[in-house]
């Protein structure tokens, strides 16, 4: 509107300048009265209208109306914390402040976890976030009203909260924090060249609790990542599974592990994560290099990771709030708000301390973690670089979808969807075709 009314303005004046030239002195004088007139009547218009503008932004939120959000976390676990703070950060510059955000951490704990859900739902919070999969999964039974936002999930179709990645179809959406399999794997082949004790061959354990779906799919992501490289390459490879459970504690499982591998994957598993004390022991005393997706667990205890930016994860989930909060038109925009991903933010860390007790310097492109932060090399500059959640997620869906194209099948159809999606020219050479963007 500004720019329609500056053209009229400018128009006008070159008309009468124009005329200017044939006009009497006593006509100069009127015609630069109208002139004048006409341009304060335009400016005044121009001024009424940036008024209206304005005015339209900030009715898109209700009048006077405070919101309120309630962030449920599975357990302390730093990714999580780190999200939370993202997500506070980011909601209270989109919200101008107008919002509470309480954030309460169930400490692993099911019906804690239950208890801060309920109590969200009766004080009839606007959102509820969830950080880990347990925390997604309550909310979600908990609520079929209630916008509900994941977290800290790997993958959403898995447990049964959406329909699907593109269109969830309930009160369910989400961020997705899977990083690119190609790299993570890539990195697990040169920390085995690196060792002159492996001869060539790769004796990968994944290690984690039973029944975690983020997990399980993780794995099996990096399952057909693995399998499909030493089909093409021949790469020699013995892939084994080790699970988790009150029958088979880690303790137990995972020194199986060490005695018979000679690198592990750790996937973000919320149970391991509250004994990476005993963990980081008994790996460090094996002298075996762990890889992981979780840069908190990585600084708690394992040689290197490739992990996403948490802090910007909640940043991503922030605006998908405050699209929902500012939805006029559909009551249930969360039924057709598409996963999105912080993929772009993903980057390749390393624990020196860890690094040094195996006496396996670190690879020359991962960057050493710091004490203050488990994504403090990379936190600063994408929080800087995503702002506001926009881009992440825009370049992220896209990201998303190349990467795990073929894997979406595991989710929906877990029988036969690796088979399906196996072969040289499956999806993978698309995912692998990103690695010149890193």
């Amino acid at each position: 509107m500004k720019k329609k009314v500056m053209a009229v303005v400018l128009a006008g004046i070159m008309v009468l300048t124009a005329a200017c030239g044939s006009k009497s002195p006593s006509e100069d004088s009127a015609s630069q009265a109208v002139s004048e007139e006409e341009a304060g009547q335009a400016d005044t218009q121009e001024d009424t209208d940036t008024e209206e503008v304005i005015e339209s932004e900030k009715t898109v939120l209700e009048d006077g109306k405070t919101y309120h959000i309630g962030i449920v976390l599975q357990n302390d676990h730093g990714a999580y914390a780190r999200m939370a703070e993202g997500f506070t950060e980011e909601i209270n510059t989109l919200l101008q402040g107008d919002v509470t955000v309480t954030v309460q951490d169930a400490g692993g704990d099911d019906h804690q976890m239950a208890r801060i859900v309920t109590d969200y739902i009766a004080e009839e919070r606007d959102v509820i976030v969830a950080g880990g999969y347990g925390a997604l999964r309550t909310a979600a039974d908990a609520t079929d009203s209630i916008p509900v936002l994941g977290t800290c999930v790997s993958d959403y179709i898995s447990t049964g909260t959406v329909d699907s990645n593109d269109e969830p179809g309930g009160n369910v959406s989400g961020v997705n924090d899977v990083v690119d399999m190609n790299r993570l794997y890539e990195m697990i082949k040169d920390i085995n060249l690196n060792d002159e004790n492996a001869q060539g061959e790769i004796r990968l354990g994944v290690i984690y609790t039973d029944g975690d779906p983020s997990c399980e799919y993780e794995y099996q992501l990096l399952k057909l990542v693995a399998e499909e490289d030493a089909q093409v390459n021949g790469t020699a490879l013995t892939l084994e599974r080790y699970l988790c459970s009150e029958e088979e504690p880690m303790e137990t499982v995972l020194e199986k592990a060490c005695s018979e591998c000679n690198v592990l994957f750790l996937p973000p598993d919320a149970e391991i994560a509250t004994k990476m004390d005993q963990f980081r022991e008994i790996t460090v005393s094996h002298s075996i290099p762990v890889v992981t997706t979780d840069s908190y667990l990585c600084r708690a205890g394992t040689y290197a990771c490739l992990s996403v930016d948490y802090l910007v994860e909640g940043k991503i989930a922030a605006q998908m709030a405050y699209e929902i909060l500012t939805e006029e038109e559909d009551e249930n925009p969360v039924a057709q708000m598409s996963i999105r991903t912080a993929i772009e933010t993903e980057n390749r860390l390393g624990n020196p301390g860890v690094a040094e007790a195996i006496g396996r310097p670190l690879l020359y492109y991962m960057d050493p973690l710091t004490d203050d932060a488990a994504d403090a090399s990379t936190g600063q500059a994408a929080a800087e670089e995503y702002g506001d959640g926009t881009d992440s997620y825009e370049d992220g869906t896209d990201s998303y979808e190349d990467s795990t194209e073929s894997y979406n099948s595991y989710g929906e159809d877990q029988d036969n969807g690796y088979e399906e999606e196996s072969g040289e020219d499956g999806a993978y050479d698309q995912a692998g075709e990103q690695d010149e963007s890193y």
